[in-house]
């Protein structure tokens, strides 16, 4: 054990400017298949976010909108480096006109479906730019037809990037050509997710929509 240490931490760095490695570095993870054979990803796969007619068709109070929502996202509480809505969360989307104020201190449909998308939007967007992306839709449709337009596509890409069927065939491609590891499907992902969001935030700049700057969850 002592002489596998030593050798461990007298591996020479693959350049003059590397930093030395150290055994940690070199602990063995699981292998990338079985993640996707996991009982957490088949729990994000069975999981689907509601359409609009499947959200609950009777007002509700603040904290039951916030364990329905806590709920309906628990598959995806990876996404998320905090909780998913507080209470004080709901109150600055009020005050920001992102969410229209309660009646009777009571959520309907469209409120509700307005904080879910904002739950999910704000993982990788600001405030501003969720709001200036909402408002560009409901120019052109109706409350229900954007948030079921919206829904749609977040099932059908969580779908596709946590197919097993998917992943493992081109796990298989990967394996006969070898021309790139699984380090580098991971890579590719958060390639794609900047890139994603990078098209979005400039297309908000070019078409002339302001950034108001506003940072809150």
């Amino acid at each position: 054990m002592d002489k596998t240490k030593a050798q461990l931490t007298s591996l020479i760095p693959m350049s003059d400017n590397s930093p030395a490695i150290d055994a940690g570095q070199l602990i063995q993870r699981p292998p990338f298949d079985c993640f996707m054979d996991s009982a957490e990803m088949d729990e994000i796969r069975s999981s689907k976010l509601p359409t609009y007619d499947e959200l609950p068709n009777v007002p509700l109070y603040r904290d039951q909108v916030i364990s329905y929502i806590t709920l309906i996202l628990k598959p995806l509480d990876r996404c998320s480096s905090s909780e998913w809505l507080t209470p004080s969360m709901i109150n600055n989307y009020v005050k920001m006109h992102l969410v229209s104020p309660p009646v009777k201190k009571q959520y309907g449909r469209e409120q509700i479906s307005r904080l879910l998308l904002i739950c999910i939007l704000k993982q990788f967007l600001s405030i501003s730019a969720i709001e200036q992306l909402l408002k560009i839709q409901s120019v052109v449709s109706s409350p229900q037809e954007a948030y079921d337009h919206m829904v749609a596509e977040i099932n059908h890409i969580v779908d596709m990037t946590f197919s097993a069927t998917d992943v493992q065939s081109l796990e298989r491609a990967l394996r006969e050509t070898g021309e790139i590891s699984r380090e580098e499907l991971l890579v590719r992902a958060a390639a794609q997710a900047f890139a994603s969001k990078a098209l979005l935030m400039a297309y908000l700049q070019f078409a002339g929509f302001e950034n108001s700057g506003v940072g809150a969850r």
